[in-house]
């Protein structure tokens, strides 16, 4: 018994130690490397995010960083949502899934033309949100209604709204017996 029972703690030990080194280990390593890669960030380093978004550093702060797209277009992300500095080749710039000889169609236009969108005063918008709120309402009160009065005129065409019972009296006396 004394045999088995070495046995069985040093397997529950190597367990652990394989536990160790198979898991916990090389996450250490991993969070490590990562907090490294935070800390030596510096605005205009080109970053990979953990949604797989490309951007340049614009600025960082404690807990978030500003990316920038393209000229003009910047996004505010988490900085433990940057996953680690893009090295050069780590890009495929041409996403195209042209074959070489292929023609390859033209562009429809410049992408920063303004689009014709009317503008809304804040007052207006919030008229239209009360407005479609209000017909909402007026809708469920008219559907109610309609209710009430299917419930009123009795859904078998009785007058009174009473059910008829034909049940049959021997259920009764079953019930009694």
């Amino acid at each position: 018994m004394d045999q088995n029972l070495l046995t069985s703690i040093v397997m529950i030990g190597l367990m652990i130690v394989a536990f160790y080194l198979l898991i916990l280990r090389p996450q250490r390593k991993r969070q490590a490397e990562q907090r490294a890669t935070l800390e030596n960030l510096q605005p205009g380093t080109r970053v990979l995010t953990s949604t797989g978004v490309y951007g340049n550093l614009v600025r960082l702060g404690e807990r978030q960083a500003v990316i920038e797209l393209s000229p003009g277009h910047e996004m505010t992300v988490v900085k433990h949502a940057i996953v680690r500095v893009v090295q050069p080749g780590d890009e495929d710039l041409e996403m195209t899934s042209a074959r070489p000889g292929d023609e390859v169609p033209e562009p429809l236009g410049p992408l920063d033309e303004p689009v014709d969108e009317p503008e809304y005063t804040d007052s207006e918008v919030q008229n239209s949100q009360w407005r479609s709120y209000a017909d909402e309402a007026d809708d469920d009160q008219a559907d109610s209604e309609a209710a009430d009065d299917q419930v009123d005129a009795g859904v078998d065409g009785d007058e009174g709204g009473s059910v008829s019972d034909d049940t049959d009296d021997t259920t009764d006396t079953n019930r009694k017996a």
